[in-house]
């Protein structure tokens, strides 16, 4: 299969030439491709600023026309027109992130989308590997998801390593390959993506694809954690209150549990809540183990729903006003 020999000489490549841990290559990670955030003056300014005219500008750097359209009133059907005239990969790239965020033109952003990916821009190869993976905004095909996520793999894109990590863990699509999918995944760790940390310590945690080795279930939360990930947080800090991979320490547990339900992860608020109803290392206190079971309550979570309604005799006010609209 084609595939299989693309993803094993992308193996091959990356065993001769390894990278720097940490190093990071495309765009900050994102679980369904949003990899622009920003406010209607900034996208444009990226077209209107100096530095970014040698990139954007036409290949002989004829930038006349084009400084004589900019204003800061350009209107996005303008940039939009440029972009497609010129055919620069990345504004294109751009482009599609304006109409999904500012105008929420889904079949806008998948036409700019597949542009910028023909001409070979890796986040939007991403995207539409992502896209043709959940079926949004194009017919849903995993083919050519998996066909997408090996070509900015031979790029070096960590979500593309992150995707083809879980694809052959899983056998998606592909035939299984768990000691391919553990390498693929650890590349895309190395290469800052904290979902891949995650995952890592949650093989370790587990004893999937991995010998069982509970420290190294702590680093690679830890790591995971420090990248931002509220999961991975949530399970260091399960190992911390259990004492597992690490010494037993319930106030570093807590402290996790606090941090992730900061980030509204609905488990974390769960555990806190469980912890003062359950005392210990904290004093029982009744009254915030109800409001942390009613914040994940309202959060969707319905095993904290069924604690608060233990403990009160009543359905949390999130529940009762779901239920009137």
């Amino acid at each position: 299969m084609e595939e299989r020999e693309r993803t094993s000489a992308i193996l091959r490549k990356r065993k001769q030439c390894p990278s720097s841990s940490g190093q990071q290559e495309g765009s900050p990670e994102s679980e369904r491709g949003v990899f622009v955030k920003l406010p209607y003056r900034e996208l444009i300014n990226l077209f209107a600023g100096t530095e970014k005219r040698s990139r954007l500008s036409p290949a002989d750097n004829d930038t006349n026309s084009y400084e004589s359209k900019i204003d800061a009133e350009w209107q996005p059907e303008e940039c939009y027109s440029w972009a497609v005239t010129q055919g620069h990969p990345d504004a294109l790239f751009q482009l599609s992130q304006l109409c999904r965020i500012l105008l929420g033109d889904d079949k806008k952003t998948v036409t700019f989308l597949r542009l910028a990916a023909q001409k070979g821009q890796v986040d939007a190869q991403i995207e539409m590997g992502i896209r043709f993976r959940e079926g949004k905004g194009v017919e849903k095909d995993d083919a050519k998801a998996f066909k997408y996520e090996i070509v900015s793999a031979e790029k070096g894109h960590h979500l593309a390593f992150q995707s083809l990590g879980l694809r052959y863990v899983h056998g998606n699509g592909t035939e299984r390959d768990e000691k391919k999918g553990v390498e693929f995944m650890r590349w895309a760790a190395e290469k800052g993506n904290s979902v891949a940390m995650y995952n890592l310590g949650l093989m370790y945690h587990d004893g999937r694809c991995v010998e069982q080795d509970l420290k190294k279930a702590v680093e690679w939360y830890r790591l995971g954690a420090q990248g931002g990930n509220t999961v991975a947080r949530t399970n260091l800090g399960v190992l911390y209150l259990q004492g597992r991979g690490v010494a037993q320490d319930r106030k570093q547990a807590m402290e996790h549990f606090q941090i992730a339900a900061d980030g509204g992860y609905v488990d974390a608020l769960f555990n806190i809540g469980s912890a003062y109803l359950r005392g210990g290392s904290l004093a029982v206190d009744f009254a915030r183990a109800v409001s942390y079971y009613q914040l994940a309550s309202a959060l969707g979570d319905e095993e904290s729903e069924q604690r608060f309604k233990a403990l009160t005799g009543r359905d949390s006010s999130s529940r009762r006003r779901t239920k009137d609209n």
